[in-house]
């Protein structure tokens, strides 16, 4: 063995069994994908008019908890250059929140800055299909 090489077992911290067989997965185990859960009282989507007057994440972030403090779950805004980078969606700790900023309406409207709509809408359940 040459000088600096090291083997399982060998100084180097490794637990690892020398005489294990090696892991070969069966064909029939399902892939995990990663899926997106929202939920659906807790969450907005948004939508951006135009990549010039777009505010950022972090101006988006700023926003919000300016007016609420520690209201943000999660959020999410594409970067310019990414597909789908119209759209975003944000996820409050609680379900008050979106009913403040929603109302009773289906749309909303604010501006980050005076410059920088962001629309809002509210997060729907899918429908069941009771055939």
């Amino acid at each position: 063995m040459d000088e600096g090489e090291n083997t399982a077992g060998e100084s180097s911290g490794s637990n690892l069994n020398p005489a294990a067989k090696p892991f070969r997965p069966s064909v029939n185990t399902p892939r995990v994908e990663r899926t997106l859960i929202i939920d659906h009282e807790r969450t907005l989507f948004m939508s951006f008019s135009g990549n010039i007057s777009r505010p950022t994440q972090q101006e988006i972030h700023n926003y919000f908890t300016g007016r609420f403090g520690n209201c943000i779950e999660s959020l999410y805004v594409p970067e310019l250059n990414e597909r789908d980078s119209e759209s975003g969606q944000i996820t409050f700790s609680t379900s008050v929140f979106p009913k403040v900023i929603m109302g009773d309406w289906e749309e909303v409207t604010l501006f980050m800055s005076t410059d920088k709509p962001v629309r809002f809408k509210k997060s729907r359940r899918p429908r069941r299909n009771n055939n």
